[in-house]
């Protein structure tokens, strides 16, 4: 089992995934609200016409060994029509998995993480806006779930706004993108007697027009994932094929 402090970096760095972003000063000049651009932001958000899963590897700039995996795929059903992003990290384990609600603004139906024992549990959700599909929006999301320790709840927020467009190059593509600002907020509760802790870390992240997110970074940078590859099921199946995770606990 693991321990206190690994298990505590493990929800940290799941944070900083939760919480991807990329960003800059915000300039109102930069922001309009005409009804006719009005759903234009869901169209940074990942492609969502591909019911094959396709990979999106990610790499910290200060740490290129320190990898991320996003296996990204649509969910088309008679009653459902969901994207489903699931996150991995270098070892290729699940760390946590969501479903958006394709009929529903990019909603979170559903949020999965994996507890210190390897079992994949649901967390519940309270607000389940996780992307903001317009230029006036504030996306929140709240998600509570078991902590390391028995006693305790971890509730995870996120609190996201554009912040402007602008021009970007990825792959050589030239293409457009958007600035999002999330505020993240980690936080460990005893529900019996609402004593806690928490901390709050300032998320910037990249999305690009026909691609979604390519990077993310802290203020002060010294995190700074970017996208550096798109890569087939086909190879996933074959290279990346990671330890098997117990089934979902409620």
């Amino acid at each position: 089992m693991m321990n206190r402090s690994v298990y505590l970096s493990v929800l940290f760095s799941v944070l900083i995934l939760l919480s991807f972003g990329c960003g800059g000063d915000s300039s109102e000049s930069n922001i309009t609200a005409s009804e006719d651009q009005k759903d234009r932001i869901r169209d940074y958000f990942f492609p969502s016409d591909s019911l094959n899963p396709y990979i999106y590897v990610y790499a910290d700039e200060n740490r290129p060994v320190d990898e991320k995996f996003y296996r990204i795929f649509r969910l088309k059903t008679k009653d459902k029509n969901d994207l489903i992003v699931e996150r991995y990290n270098a070892e290729f384990r699940i760390t946590e998995g969501f479903t958006y609600d394709l009929d529903d603004n990019l909603s979170i139906s559903d949020h999965m993480i994996v507890d210190a024992q390897g079992k994949k549990r649901q967390a519940k959700l309270t607000s389940s806006s996780l992307y903001p599909v317009n230029e006036d929006d504030e996306a929140v999301f709240i998600s509570d779930f078991p902590a390391h320790i028995d006693s305790l709840v971890g509730v995870y927020k996120s609190k996201k706004t554009v912040e402007e467009r602008f021009d970007y190059e990825i792959f050589g593509e030239k293409t457009k993108a958007i600035k999002v600002l999330d505020e993240v907020t980690l936080s460990f509760v005893n529900p019996f007697n609402e004593k806690g802790s928490s901390n709050t870390v300032e998320i910037y992240r990249v999305y690009a027009k026909g691609f979604g997110l390519t990077e993310w970074y802290t203020v002060d940078q010294k995190i700074h994932f970017k996208l550096q590859r798109i890569l087939s099921n086909e190879w996933w199946k074959e290279f990346a094929q990671g330890p098997v995770v117990k089934g979902v606990t409620e």
